[in-house]
């Protein structure tokens, strides 16, 4: 049996609008040129797959085996989510690579300072847009692992970033590091294993 390393591990991010999923062809084709490969910035990376929880309902009454009467009552599919860590560089990470130039996959669209001959962008966490509704935009993240014979794709589309933090500096001699994490429906959430 082989082990998957790092190494073989490719992560992807790309909005939802530029992701379309079929059957067509294997998950990781869907990630084209628009996609930002984020591997060299993640590290920690959790995957959780959708629960499909059930209950007990105890009912009156005994069966022929002299045990109470019960049914199983099968709960709806809870959300899919990654989380991980990614290292802060200079490069400003789930930004401008995935649609508009200030555009942030937590943030939403930034506000230009100075608003004339733009030095920096602004972003708020909860900023709305007009319409009442949250500026972040829905994302697609790929989780591809690939030796060459085998793979493994993991998609959650139509994902949102609802964590973005904390910003952490393990020590002086570190590296700062932010935590990340992206849900999605479990009908969003797709796993596929090369034959």
């Amino acid at each position: 049996m082989a082990l998957w390393k790092a190494q073989q591990g490719t992560v992807k991010v790309d909005l939802a609008s530029n992701v379309t999923i079929t059957t067509a062809a294997a998950l990781d084709t869907f990630f084209g040129g628009t996609a930002t490969t984020l591997s060299a910035y993640m590290k920690d990376i959790t995957i959780v797959i959708p629960e499909g929880d059930i209950e007990q309902l105890n009912l009156m009454g005994f069966d022929s085996a002299g045990l109470q009467n019960s049914e199983l009552d099968q709960k709806a599919y809870g959300l899919a989510e990654i989380s991980g860590t990614m290292i802060l560089g200079h490069d400003e990470l789930l930004l401008g690579d995935v649609g508009s130039t200030n555009e942030h996959l937590f943030f939403g669209t930034g506000t230009d300072i100075p608003s004339a001959g733009t030095t920096h962008t602004r972003y708020q966490a909860g900023k709305l847009l007009a319409s009442g509704l949250p500026a972040r935009p829905e994302s697609a993240w790929l989780l591809n692992l690939d030796d060459g014979t085998d793979e493994v794709n993991i998609v959650l589309d139509n994902a949102f970033v609802t964590k973005f933090g904390d910003v952490v500096l393990s020590d002086g001699d570190s590296h700062f590091e932010v935590a990340v994490t992206v849900k999605a429906r479990a009908n969003d959430f797709y796993m596929e294993f090369k034959n």
